[in-house]
């Protein structure tokens, strides 16, 4: 019962590169292109979610949408889910607390965005 946001993105299949997985992951969740792609971190992460465990390790990305259009919008529809929602977050507001994400990031690595 906690209102949070995570990072979009998606799972690596079996042989794929995380980058790939990226690219792929973009293009299947906001159908569009990245470029001027920059590695951040990789962070793992243990947690339960509806009294499921989980474990993920999670490579995050520094990208700009090829599709400029995007930055304009409030919401955007999960192409390949589309009762998901996309929305854009203030990185101050993940800095101070008011916006909750998970996995957590290191709020020094979120100053440098």
């Amino acid at each position: 019962n906690e209102k949070f946001y995570r990072l979009i993105g998606g799972g690596v299949h079996f042989q794929e590169l995380a980058i790939d997985a990226l690219k792929r992951e973009l293009k299947e969740e906001l159908e569009t292109e990245i470029e001027n792609v920059s590695f951040l971190q990789v962070v793992e992460n243990i947690f339960t979610y509806i009294g499921n465990p989980g474990h993920e390790i999670i490579f995050i990305y520094s990208a700009d949408l090829a599709r400029k259009d995007l930055y304009e919008k409030e919401e955007i529809p999960i192409a390949d889910h589309p009762s998901t929602i996309a929305v854009w977050v203030p990185i101050a507001d993940i800095i101070s607390g008011d916006a909750k994400l998970y996995p957590s990031i290191d709020h020094s690595l979120l100053k440098t965005l």
